[in-house]
């Protein structure tokens, strides 16, 4: 009722769960925070219109505002340049021009954190204790806006120390900060007060919501994700033991989780404004990047400075390394990252404009060497030389891009026309090498996420299989059952249709068959995303699951020694442009291997978890396959076969397989694949 009243101009589309009740919609209110439901309450209690117009209109003005204030703070900070800079990258920055029309507290979080800076900054210009005051009391806002929020006080206050250091002896700091922290205190205080009777224990916000974020986000098995599904231990498990057990794997994790925060930009649902969304992320890994060396570069000024640029970016990227992290979570950061890559632009400028020598040459040095570093890839080499793809190549080619990162880098140094500190020029090599290696790395060899590859068939007469030889296979029993999976996607819409057989059972599927949709567990977010892009099921990356009689199975390999699965397209217009692809590994060594998670919830039940990006790995799990040994094969009525499409680059060589597996499925939801 309460929905149906008061928002009725925009299209609510309610996935697998009810609308919230009024009481439950107040429970939320634990977990985000009362301060923006206040205001879009005012506002839909005297709207004329019952939509969200004004409250777009809200988030704009929030995000103007957010805007000034960073250019304000910047001047004071960075310079008039490199505030203008960031501003203007603020303003064509196009995560924030789309969540400034969403419904999310971002926009506003960042205006009431910009606001705390600049009056803390005033407070210093003019020894006001006002402003101090008026500064904790909108800290407190910050708080209320977004729980999260309630510890950045501690950096807040960390980089006024040290901006004042040389102006405000201790004694004096300190009592300057009663000012700034007493009304925060209150206001923290009396939420406190009201969200702990709500639970009956002492809580800022829901404590079960802050204990399932840190038990998920802290999963190694899962990679951290935000799981619809968990497993049957998730409230018993010990968080601390998990990490002991295997400490390289969480600190993979952690960087795995830093990569996931920063790499993109927020823009899930694939949208656009004047650029198209793939240069949107271009241009985000390039402020990022300045950021950081904006950043290192300004470390070697005075701190006070650059300490609240570190410490506000510190923090978020903590927090997030702790609990949930995924792209949209740098944006409350990203304001202060651009003041830092405004910082490294002009001082880039500044220097371009000195008579050095070369300048030109090693600039033109600079961007060949770091887009060769960004671009080179394992299958170059495989292209030119036709070695295949291995672990050891891929490691090769990882140290090559990071002496390319540091030569690109040392010629960009060479340009920067320093006051005098020659050691910005090694911070910057150094610390920016350091970080993107260490990224770069582990998201690579991190489970083998090299290994995967793609082979795209485009029309019916093109078929891939991979050919299992099997001496022993178990008895199927009551219950169990015997599956073929196979790793595909398609772009020709649910409406296609393709030919999947195992042996001599054969069967013509579509995306839109039943036996599909009920053969795995779709997270409803995904499904919502697919409507907003707009992208079908199909589109996604998924195990099609094809259950085969036992009784089959073993009358094919009794006759054949092996069995055959194999996949191809069926269509009637072979002038289409779509295509069909099967995804596989170039690492599979016979005892054991990394594969995209099949994960059974029930024996009709599994779970595509991964996120929309096409670039982001799903799970890997690591399996043994208990086929004694596979060949993975590519036929087409191409004369000309692409290379690395037939899995071999030299005669008798194989270099990978396809994600075509057996599964015998046990009652337990426990599987042995082939």
């Amino acid at each position: 009722y309460f929905y149906d009243k008061y928002i009725q101009g925009e299209k609510i589309e309610w996935l697998s769960y009810a609308p919230h009740t009024l009481t439950q919609a107040r429970e939320e209110l634990f977990i985000s925070g009362p301060l923006y439901p206040f205001l879009l309450a005012i506002i839909f209690w005297l709207a004329p219109l019952a939509d969200f117009t004004f409250v777009r209109i809200l988030g704009i003005l929030f995000d103007l505002g957010a805007n000034l204030l960073l250019m304000i703070v910047g001047i004071r900070l960075v310079g008039r340049l490199p505030a203008l800079l960031a501003g203007l990258a603020y303003a064509v920055y196009f995560p924030f021009v789309l969540s400034s029309t969403l419904v999310l507290l971002d926009t506003s979080t960042i205006f009431w954190m910009l606001l705390t800076l600049y009056l803390l900054i005033r407070a210093t210009e003019g020894n006001s204790r006002a402003y101090l005051f008026w500064a904790g009391v909108v800290s407190g806002l910050l708080t209320l806006n977004k729980p999260t929020a309630m510890l950045l006080a501690i950096p807040l206050i960390a980089g006024l120390y040290f901006y004042v250091r040389k102006k405000w002896p201790p004694a004096l700091f300190i009592k300057r900060m009663l000012w700034y922290a007493a009304p925060l205190a209150v206001i923290v205080a009396g939420w406190v007060t009201v969200t702990s009777v709500h639970y009956g224990q002492l809580a800022v916000r829901n404590p079960s919501y802050a204990a399932s974020n840190l038990r998920q986000s802290t999963s190694i098995e899962f990679e951290g994700y935000d799981l619809d599904i968990v497993e049957d231990d998730f409230w018993s498990r010990s968080i601390t033991k998990d990490i002991i057990a295997d400490p390289i794997g969480f600190v993979g994790l952690i960087v795995k989780k830093f990569d996931r925060m920063w790499r993109r930009p927020y823009n899930d649902f694939k949208r656009s404004l004047v650029l198209p969304w793939q240069a949107d992320e271009v241009m985000h890994l390039i402020l990022v990047f300045f950021g950081l060396a904006g950043l290192l570069l300004l470390s070697r000024l005075e701190f006070g400075l650059v300490a609240w640029l570190v410490f506000i970016i510190g923090y978020y990227t903590v927090i997030h390394l702790v609990f949930h992290s995924n792209s949209r979570y740098n944006l409350n950061a990203m304001p202060l990252v651009f003041l830092a890559a405004g910082h490294f632009v002009a001082l880039l400028w500044s220097s371009w404009q000195q008579d050095t020598v070369n300048k030109g040459w090693r600039l033109a040095g600079a961007l060949v060497l770091l887009l060769a570093a960004w671009q080179f890839k394992p299958d170059w080499v495989n292209a030119v030389f036709n070695t295949g793809v291995s672990h050891g190549m891929v490691i090769a080619c990882l140290v090559l891009k990071s002496g390319l990162l540091s030569l690109g880098l040392l010629l960009l140094g060479k340009i920067l026309v320093y006051d005098g500190c020659p050691r910005g020029r090694l911070l910057l090599i150094l610390g920016s090498t350091a970080v993107i290696c260490v990224t770069g790395w582990t998201m690579t060899l991190a489970r083998n996420n090299w290994s995967e590859f793609e082979c795209r068939l485009t029309n019916p007469h093109q078929v891939a299989g991979t050919r299992l030889y099997i001496s022993e296979l178990p008895v199927a029993k009551d219950g169990e059952i015997f599956a073929v999976a196979v790793d595909i996607n398609t772009d020709y819409g649910p409406d296609a249709t393709f030919v999947l057989s195992a042996g001599s059972t054969e069967q013509r599927l579509s995306w839109e068959d039943i036996r599909l949709k009920k053969m795995f567990y779709p997270k409803p977010v995904y499904q919502h995303y697919a409507y907003l892009i707009p992208l079908g099921a199909e589109a996604f990356r998924q195990y099609v699951i094809m259950p085969v009689a036992d009784s089959l199975i073993r009358e094919y390999l009794d006759r054949y020694g092996y069995l055959d699965i194999k996949i191809s397209l069926e269509h009637d217009n072979e002038t289409d442009n779509g295509w069909l692809s099967l995804w596989g590994n170039y690492s599979c060594p016979n005892d054991s291997q990394y594969i995209p998670g099949i994960r059974f919830t029930s024996i009709n039940a599994t779970s595509i978890e991964r996120f929309i990006h096409e670039e982001d790995p799903r799970i890997h799990y690591p399996v043994k396959c208990l086929s004694d040994s596979t060949i993975s094969y590519y036929i087409s009525n191409d004369q000309d076969i692409a290379t690395g499409k037939d899995l071999s680059p030299t005669p008798g060589v194989q270099l990978g397989r396809y994600n075509m597996f057996l599964l015998y499925i046990k009652p337990d939801s426990d599987f042995l694949i082939y």
